[in-house]
């Protein structure tokens, strides 16, 4: 099953003959996303571009890498697209990264610029890529704030300001013609921190958009943005999941260029503003990167301790510490090829180029959970006409927040306690904590999806997923087994990956 969000997707192919003249399919030039001009060194926003002038390609991307883009070497050729998928279509080679994917089964996410195939790149953040007469030179990083050294307490006082400034400037001209402002909202921190500011500027959306999650998550998200809502006098719509999680799956992991595996929920959103829409602009507010900038999940005294005593590798074993059964699945040469310790290695190399951080996890999962799995389906979920703006990645609060030491975000939540110390009329509302429930229902559901991944099975041996394992975990599963809900996801990816790659055209 391929959508349009593949054959769609923008696309460029240089390919040099041998008397020096370039073949040439595709765009010439492609311009994604947006950018800002609020007189810093670069523009804000998320964007990426290329252009080819008949002698030299170039392309850009904003400073943080958000915008998904991907590009392909292929002998002295090079290939541009925002769909891996697209990519490969076209004939990108398609030889596995067997280290990236390694991890990628272990975290959700890929690390670096990697993808699950060596040929194919993602671009890095603040890159600069040029290709000309065959040859490739391919620049960018994130640029690293100095250390600064503040109490808990300052560092609060000093974001809540920093962040009202960055919604600020996002906040979206009002009058007849103009993009109607509608406000994702769920139970958690990002969007309610800046739909309250939102509002305190003077910035009403026409409503708040929340969409239920796909079982077995139990939804606080709709029962706390509707207590939300409901104290601010807003209008809420909500989404329900009618599409069936496998074709929702299948349908994610094609938009995200097999990159992420979660998002599947937020399709809907997607769905719903361009429908209801009929194709007509519609801002959006996206929290992205609120709590991966402003929160310490990913922090412990552990992970610090292990930093602090230079056990980088330890540190990598325990960010793979995530759960899910796929690897114990996989079959036993392909097992051998994806281990743990070749994870290891390359999440540590990955961790390595983060040591200069003042706070190298916090760089490290903003640089690579963030911008290569979450982004994925933040910037690709939604059609050209809606305008997302992303204040979480407004230059100056990225630069405060990754300057600040760790122990800054350790427990109790930092993001939290600014929203409260912001807006404590608001401060009852819990904020939502995610929580499994396998009930009935779930396990009906869960019946008639490991039916149709059997079958599947049983149509397309598979060359990665040992069959007997599999069908071994399903059945434990339904017995009562407790295991994490996303293993389904992963299942549902590995199979789709599988069948993916085996129906690329040849390559003669």
């Amino acid at each position: 099953m391929i959508d349009a969000s593949v054959t769609d997707a923008p696309y460029l192919s240089l390919r040099l003959r041998p008397d020096g003249q370039v073949h040439v399919r595709g765009a010439a030039t492609c311009q994604l996303g947006q950018s800002l001009d609020y007189g810093h060194e670069s523009p804000d926003g998320v964007f990426a571009w290329w252009r080819w002038d008949g002698s030299a390609l170039r392309a850009a991307n904003d400073r943080y890498g958000m915008q998904p883009l991907f590009y392909a070497r292929d002998g002295e050729g090079i290939a541009l697209s925002s769909s891996l998928p697209r990519l490969l279509l076209e004939g990108a080679p398609a030889d596995l990264d067997e280290a990236a994917l390694a991890v990628f089964l272990r975290t959700g996410y890929f690390v670096g610029e990697d993808t699950a195939f060596r040929a194919i790149r993602a671009l890095p953040p603040n890159a600069r890529l040029e290709w000309s007469g065959g040859r490739l030179h391919v620049s960018g990083g994130l640029p690293l704030p100095p250390r600064q050294t503040m109490t808990r307490d300052e560092a609060i006082d000093a974001y809540i300001p920093l962040f009202r400034e960055a919604v600020r400037r996002r906040l979206p001209a009002e009058g007849p013609g103009e993009p109607e402002l509608v406000m994702p909202l769920s139970g958690g921190r990002d969007s309610r921190h800046i739909l309250l500011e939102l509002l305190l500027l003077g910035c009403r959306p026409a409503f708040c958009l929340t969409v239920r999650h796909h079982l077995p998550r139990v939804d606080q998200d709709a029962e706390l943005a509707a207590r939300l809502t409901e104290a601010l006098g807003l209008r809420q719509v909500l989404l329900d999941q009618i599409e069936p999680r496998l074709q929702a799956e299948q349908r994610k992991n094609l938009k995200t260029s097999f990159s992420s595996d979660e998002g599947t929920a937020f399709l809907a959103l997607g769905d719903y503003l361009e429908t209801y829409r009929d194709g007509r602009p519609a801002i959006i507010f996206d929290g992205i990167a609120g709590d991966f900038l402003s929160d310490g999940r990913f922090l412990s005294e552990q992970r610090l301790a292990l930093l602090e005593a230079g056990r980088i590798a330890d540190l990598a074993d325990d960010l793979l510490h995530r759960p899910g059964h796929l690897p114990d699945l996989l079959r036993d040469d392909v097992a051998e090829r994806l281990s743990r310790q070749v994870a290891i290695a390359r999440l540590q190399a990955e961790l390595e180029r983060h040591l200069d951080a003042p706070n190298p996890i916090q760089s490290y999962i903003f640089q690579n959970r963030c911008r290569r799995e979450i982004a994925t389906f933040a910037f690709t979920f939604y059609s050209p006409a809606v305008e997302k703006r992303c204040p979480y990645l407004d230059h100056d609060v990225v630069d405060f927040l990754l300057s600040l030491p760790a122990r800054v975000f350790l427990p109790p939540s930092f993001h939290a306690d600014a929203i409260n110390r912001a807006f404590p009329a608001y401060a009852s509302i819990p904020f939502e904590q995610p929580v499994v429930r396998r009930d009935e229902r779930y396990r009906q559901e869960l019946l008639a999806l490991f039916a149709e991944l059997d079958g599947w099975l049983a149509r397309e041996p598979s060359r990665l997923l040992d069959a007997e394992k599999v069908r071994a975990w399903m059945a434990a599963h339904l017995a009562g087994g407790r295991t994490p809900a996303l293993f389904s996801a992963h299942l549902i990816y590995a199979l789709q990956f599988e069948q993916f790659v085996r129906t690329l055209p040849s390559r003669g």
